[in-house]
């Protein structure tokens, strides 16, 4: 898997000259990167904590959960950008100048 990972980025940065633009998809991935990096295990462990005490291992697909951890990993790095990220980032632009 991190072969092809890595295959995938050399290639991306290959045609990185041509792109003129990136999808925005990307570029809020981009943007909640260092928050999802932070707090992905934490927000991941919590659903499938939650979906073993409702019993839904037994009800759902495993890739069904898996979508649901993603999707509330990446709701809450977004939150967690826009209120803890990005104020202290402008505070701290204030400060050092």
């Amino acid at each position: 898997m991190g072969f092809i990972c890595a295959t995938l980025l050399g290639v991306l940065l290959l045609l990185a000259p041509h792109v003129h633009r990136l999808p925005g998809w990307m570029t809020f991935l981009g943007t909640i990167s260092y928050s999802l990096y932070l707090s992905h295990i934490f927000t991941v462990g919590y659903v499938y904590a939650v979906a073993a005490r409702l019993g839904l291992f037994a009800v759902l697909p495993q890739e069904v959960l898996f979508f649901l951890a993603l999707a509330v990993a990446m709701a809450t790095s977004w939150l967690l950008y826009r209120l803890v990220e990005k104020p202290v980032l402008a505070w701290a632009h204030r400060v050092v100048p």
